[in-house]
């Protein structure tokens, strides 16, 4: 099928170089299109759906990209095959899957136990659960000293206002006091009704 198209002019490696030169430049939206034109020229070719799945990763579609690399680690080329795990186990931890990411890494290693990026990202991310775990015990352990805080924030007013409470009962007592002991003197001074105490 190849030996056709260079017959009518179309060079299949050309076109994936040329888009192997966008994607190294960064210019991720020409080495699709470039990637796709090769796609349509092959499109059983596995290598040109793992570049493409590649380009679509760094243009951040995701959801294109985790079906590329799962059909692509079937293919019998056994290194594409553990790329195409690898950049799977990638794709699902940039998306929070973490438990899929650890078993694409792990299926990763099994193809290549030297893949040394592989070791790291599940390294990684079998600490991301632990870490996880972590924060949100930390984040619970904060919320119940706040609301430990809060309560004892809310006794202490509750006991200030109390206090203050006492404290303007006895004042008023205390005024009574000294009234009912000005009445008394008063009364004592000039009539019959003054008592002895």
């Amino acid at each position: 099928m190849i030996y056709i198209f260079i017959i009518l002019g179309i060079n299949l490696p050309s076109i994936v170089n040329k888009g192997n030169k966008f994607y190294k430049k960064g210019d991720f939206r020409n080495a699709l299109k470039n990637y796709n034109e090769a796609e349509l020229i092959s499109p059983n070719n596995p290598v040109i759906k793992f570049n493409k799945g590649n380009a679509l990763y760094k243009s951040g579609k995701l959801d294109s990209v985790e079906q590329f690399f799962r059909n692509l680690t079937h293919v019998k080329n056994k290194n594409l095959r553990e790329r195409a795990y690898y950049n799977l186990g990638n794709t699902l931890f940039k998306k929070g899957n973490i438990k899929g990411a650890i078993d694409a890494y792990i299926n990763a290693l099994r193809l290549n136990s030297k893949d040394y990026r592989a070791k790291h990202n599940l390294e990684l991310a079998l600490k991301m659960p632990k870490q996880k775990k972590n924060q949100k015990n930390n984040k619970d352990k904060n919320k119940k000293q706040n609301k430990n805080n809060k309560n004892k924030n809310n006794k202490n007013k509750n006991q200030n206002l109390e206090n203050k409470s006492l404290e303007q009962k006895l004042q008023a007592l205390k005024e009574d006091q000294k009234k009912l002991l000005q009445n008394q003197m008063k009364k004592g001074r000039g009539g019959k009704n003054a008592r002895d105490w």
